[in-house]
């Protein structure tokens, strides 16, 4: 490709109950939809992460992750929550879900307070169905537009 050509895409993201359905209007299976939105961010250098890990048992580690599906996915999922969501929805989910990754961490996942999160999540994403139009450009996805048939 001719690196004098600038390389940044649009993607659309459609959302049926908080869950992603759609890219660029096409109806994918999840699998799909992951493996698509890889390919597409990937291209654009989004989602490479580097942390500092902290580990139950006191250990740190060091661990470079690269997830362009899950960075752009969170990035649109986020933005269209912020137009359905009421703020005091959205404040409790974050605390929850500090909450959850701590209880799914620590090999809780049967836990009766895990499965409570899941029916708020579930209850509460009723109404985030809508769509969030994103750039991609140089390793970041700006959202550049949203819509919704549930503005809150």
């Amino acid at each position: 490709m001719d690196a004098t050509k600038v390389l940044k895409r649009y993607v659309e993201i459609g959302f049926e109950s908080g869950i992603p359905v759609t890219v660029n209007g096409k109806r994918l299976s999840p699998g799909n939809l992951v493996a698509e939105l890889n390919e597409i961010g990937g291209r654009h250098g989004i989602g490479c992460v580097d942390i500092v890990e902290n580990h139950i048992v006191g250990l740190k580690s060091r661990g470079v992750y690269e997830t362009p599906g899950g960075t752009i996915f969170f990035t649109a999922a986020r933005d269209l929550e912020s137009l359905t969501l009421d703020r005091e929805t959205l404040q409790l989910k974050d605390s929850l879900a500090i909450k959850y990754a701590e209880l799914v961490y620590a090999g809780r996942w049967f836990d009766p307070l895990r499965e409570s999160m899941d029916a708020f999540m579930e209850k509460i994403s009723e109404i985030t169905t809508g769509s969030v139009s994103l750039k991609l450009y140089k390793g970041s996805a700006s959202v550049t537009g949203r819509k919704s048939p549930s503005v809150n």
